[in-house]
């Protein structure tokens, strides 16, 4: 059994989609929000189980966990601690964690919060008897649609003024996935 949170957002339907293309054939299990549109759940043509609920509930992610084999968190990183430690309590065998490179920062205000939730992560797979495997990943910019507030806001303002501005003297890297 496959576990995805966050697969009604914004990369989660990308990872949805892959999943249809690739003719996934396992049972998936993903925790949606009551208010969320699941209409590409229900129509995938997946062998899709939804629980209901939110990840501020840590008993819909531990209830969300029993017989998973993988778990993927694209949801927020913030959970990550929680959906790592129900993970290993239910002996998954792998977690798969997206996060962001946001951790490497110069801002420390934006890279201290992420540093000391990975702390927490690494902190829980410490024990000798985890045998939970964690893979983070981490993504620079994410683009896609035009839901997205990264390159969108980047590509109307070139739409609107016809001009490419060179941040930094050209000097700056953007990568975006």
């Amino acid at each position: 059994m496959l576990l995805v949170t966050g697969i009604t957002g914004h990369t989660g339907r990308y990872f949805l989609q892959e999943l249809i293309n690739n003719k996934y054939k396992g049972p998936i299990r993903c925790i949606v929000r009551e208010t969320s549109d699941t209409s590409l759940l229900e129509n995938s043509g997946l062998n899709i189980e939804k629980v209901v609920g939110d990840l501020d509930d840590e008993g819909i992610i531990n209830k969300a966990m029993a017989g998973v084999d993988t778990v993927i968190h694209i949801y927020n990183i913030r959970h990550s601690p929680v959906v790592v430690r129900f993970a290993i309590e239910n002996n998954v065998k792998r977690a798969i964690l997206v996060h962001t490179t946001g951790i490497y920062s110069k801002f420390k205000v934006a890279s201290e919060g992420y540093k000391n939730i990975e702390k927490k992560v690494a902190e829980l797979i410490k024990d000798i008897h985890c045998r939970t495997k964690i893979t983070i990943l981490r993504p620079t910019m994410i683009y896609g649609d035009l839901c997205d507030r990264n390159i969108s806001k980047f590509i109307k303002m070139v739409d609107k003024f016809r001009i490419m501005p060179v941040i930094n003297g050209g000097k700056s890297l953007i990568q975006p996935v």
